[in-house]
């Protein structure tokens, strides 16, 4: 397709059937950007993909624009990246998921979501209609600085959904009552072969000797017990990013061993890929397999990862 520089021909663009993709330009002005939403609100439009990266909206043009997209039956995939997005306007994505189930993709990642210090209603809405939408296969909500009070009600609600593939939350700030609730998801999900939680900060990691940040220290340990199990339909997990270190990659590498379905694990230190994932071993035959096989998350009320208690008790084992 040849390159489109002026509103007005993008608006000539908007009248073609054929068209399918979209990408509109980066710091669009407030006035081309309502002459792009009255092109979108025409009976034949048949956009299935809009990138809206890049854009300041005003409350306005975001609401007008979000009544336009509710409309358009054809859209499986939105991307609003990087638009300095706030809590308050995921009562547009929630009205958004509520009155258009064509959606299969939506990437909301490099927002302003995390900045509220509080917690919202406006995540339990959001949450509730993500549990709702029977289409939804992909979530991106990377790189909005979330804490895991805003992250929970999320994750809960993803625990009910059936059809998503792909949920990347990486760039928050999950702590360990996060990472218990996503492995939850795993063991739960019959349809989710790709997490990504590069780059989360944990609040309790101030220092970088913290015990809580070590995979062997209970940070990531739920995630890796949750891994044992080779009914997970998990396929690739990242977790670059996260100061992982020597142990934490053996760790790695041993749930490889015991998941013969997991495919890729990403971490600083390396690509770790299963390369034999017929083979089962038959016990722990070294001290990571004896850390993963001692790790016990029997209950939802089963908290002890989360505790001092829990790091002494993984101490013998990681020396």
């Amino acid at each position: 397709m040849k390159s489109v520089k002026t509103i007005q021909e993008y608006k000539e663009l908007l009248q073609n059937k054929a068209l399918i993709s979209l990408q509109l330009p980066r710091n669009l002005s407030q006035t081309h950007l309502k002459e792009i939403i009255a092109a979108l609100d025409k009976d034949n439009c048949c956009l299935e993909k809009i990138d809206f990266s890049h854009i300041s909206f005003d409350t306005t043009s975001l609401r007008e624009l979000i009544k336009v997209l509710a409309k358009l039956k054809s859209l499986k995939e939105l991307i609003f990246s990087s638009n300095k997005l706030t809590t308050s306007d995921l009562s547009y994505f929630t009205f958004l998921l509520n009155n258009n189930e064509s959606i299969e993709v939506l990437k909301l990642s490099h927002n302003q979501f995390g900045y509220c210090t509080k917690s919202s209603i406006q995540f339990y809405n959001f949450a509730k209609a993500l549990s709702k939408h029977n289409k939804l296969i992909e979530l991106d909500l990377s790189y909005n600085k979330m804490p895991s009070f805003q992250l929970l009600p999320i994750i809960e609600r993803l625990q009910e959904k059936a059809a998503l593939h792909s949920l990347n939350l990486s760039g928050n700030k999950i702590d360990s009552s996060g990472m218990y609730e996503l492995a939850k998801l795993l063991r739960i999900s019959k349809s989710l072969t790709k997490l990504s939680l590069a780059y989360n900060s944990d609040p309790l990691s101030a220092k970088p000797s913290n015990p809580h940040k070590s995979l062997a220290g209970g940070y990531f340990l739920p995630i890796l017990d949750a891994l044992k199990s080779n009914a997970l339909s998990l396929r690739e997990l990242d977790l670059k990013g996260n100061d992982l270190g020597e142990k934490d990659l053996s760790l790695l590498k041993t749930v490889l061993k015991i998941n013969k379905n997991l495919s890729c694990i990403v971490s600083d230190k390396d690509l770790v890929k299963n390369t034999n994932p017929s083979s089962q071993p038959e016990g722990p035959k070294n001290q990571s397999e004896q850390i993963l096989n001692d790790s016990k998350y029997a209950t939802e009320n089963d908290s002890r990862y989360a505790t001092d208690e829990f790091t002494s008790y993984l101490k013998p084992h990681l020396h």
